[in-house]
């Protein structure tokens, strides 16, 4: 394993398990993993292995015993974690909430503060691309959630009404069209166009500023970026940390 494991060793080493019970077809051979690039940095100065990296080296010894129902068991634990934690994109309960809903609702909210002050600053000739942006941001977040919504509903079906109870019908689960890596895919987007569009709203609110926007009555300073805990710009980051 890599440099930095041990809080009284800085260098790689490596770590030997001896099994006295091994079976035979065994009994000439080691297994040797080289585990260096796999490990999660706790600080600067101390590495770990998480929970999941744990359990996949794991899975490595139990494939090379022959044990391959335990490592069938691993992944459709997983995958059952993975199409639950998808599902809980659209609602937790601690906090109570509905997370990703939350921040389009946000968005949306932003956006009416934001249109009479943007279409003023449209009549009068000023550039208005940030706010162009924002609502092409805004967009990109709701079919982004529409689709991932759909695949997860999808997924969720599909894991629910067959028995995938080896190696094989797994394979055909992960490998097949519409499957977990798009899922993976989608919500790598998602994570994306959720901070562009805070972003992006953040951008429209300074664009505004520097136009006077404040000493305007088609802006609601207060609202949109007051001192107040509920402006929606504190409200729509909150969410979008939730989210």
């Amino acid at each position: 394993i890599r440099g930095n494991f041990f809080y009284t060793r800085s260098v790689p080493c490596q770590l030997w398990f001896l099994n006295k019970n091994k079976p035979k077809h065994l009994n000439d051979k080691v297994l040797m993993l080289d585990a260096r690039n796999v490990y999660r940095k706790v600080t600067r100065k101390i590495y770990d292995f998480s929970p999941e990296q744990q359990q996949n080296l794991t899975a490595i010894i139990w494939l090379y015993r022959g044990e391959g129902q335990r490592f069938i068991e691993l992944v459709q634990q997983y995958i059952k974690r993975s199409l639950l934690e998808a599902g809980q994109c659209e609602s937790v309960e601690e906090p109570k909430c509905k997370s990703l809903p939350d921040f389009i609702e946000q968005l949306g909210k932003l956006n009416n503060a934001f249109k009479p002050f943007m279409e003023k600053l449209q009549q009068d000739k000023v550039n208005t691309e940030p706010y162009q942006d924002f609502l092409n941001a805004k967009d990109s977040v709701e079919h982004g959630w529409a689709a991932f919504q759909a695949l997860t509903k999808e997924l969720q079906n599909s894991w629910g009404s067959n028995k995938f109870n080896d190696a094989a019908s797994l394979l055909s689960f992960t490998d097949k069209d519409t499957c977990l890596k798009e899922l993976v895919d989608q919500s790598r987007n998602l994570v994306k166009e959720v901070d562009l569009a805070y972003k992006l709203a953040t951008r429209v609110i300074e664009l505004a500023e520097a136009n006077e926007a404040k000493e305007s009555e088609l802006w609601d300073n207060a609202l949109l970026n007051g001192r107040s805990r509920t402006n929606l710009k504190k409200t729509a980051d909150e969410a979008r940390k939730l989210a």
